[in-house]
């Protein structure tokens, strides 16, 4: 039997081509079959983990929300001194402390990405326990619809990225 044969008759048992109907194998084609089985259960195995750390929902709005605000530029300022990513006021962050019991210093979160992080989602834990979307908004600007299309539509953006980074981290892997 040529490999053609072989892979033929490999694919139709993968598929249950011949129902229940017995077949004998040779040694060669048990041990292909046994080598795909391994193959298959690796790539099952490796398709769980690129789902692992797949962004969530939340995590692609804090990034458009990110974007918006400040471009992803840690020195950003607006014209009112919000500063850093989320683009935070100097009471945001007493808010945090007074809700938490933290010791922020306003400076230092603005000028760091993880306490800007940090904060950012305290103030989420203690006033949007759901972590709405619209609800987070509201609290870091107000209820703008403007703000929240402006929001909304990066969202879409970061989705385009996430689906091409995983199809590029699929085709690496």
């Amino acid at each position: 039997m040529k490999m053609k044969d072989y892979v033929i008759i490999l694919l139709a048992i993968a598929t249950g081509y011949f129902g229940s109907k017995t077949i004998v194998l040779s040694n060669d084609l048990k041990a292909t079959k046994e080598n795909l089985c391994s193959a298959e259960q690796e790539l099952d195995c490796i398709k769980s983990n690129i789902n692992d750390d797949v962004l969530s929902e939340w995590d692609k709005f804090t990034l458009a929300l990110m974007k918006v605000e400040s471009n992803y530029e840690p020195d950003a300022e607006s014209s009112v001194g919000a500063k850093g990513y989320f683009q935070i006021m100097p009471i945001y962050v007493a808010e945090v402390n007074r809700v938490h019991k933290t010791n922020y210093v306003y400076e230092d979160v603005v000028n760091s990405f993880e306490q800007s992080y940090e904060v950012f989602t305290l103030m989420q834990e203690a006033h949007n326990s759901e972590y709405d979307m619209d609800r987070a908004l509201e609290l870091h600007n107000g209820d703008h619809k403007w703000y929240r299309r402006r929001v909304y539509k990066e969202m879409k953006n970061i989705e385009k990225y996430e689906e091409m980074r995983l199809k590029v981290k699929n085709i690496n892997i």
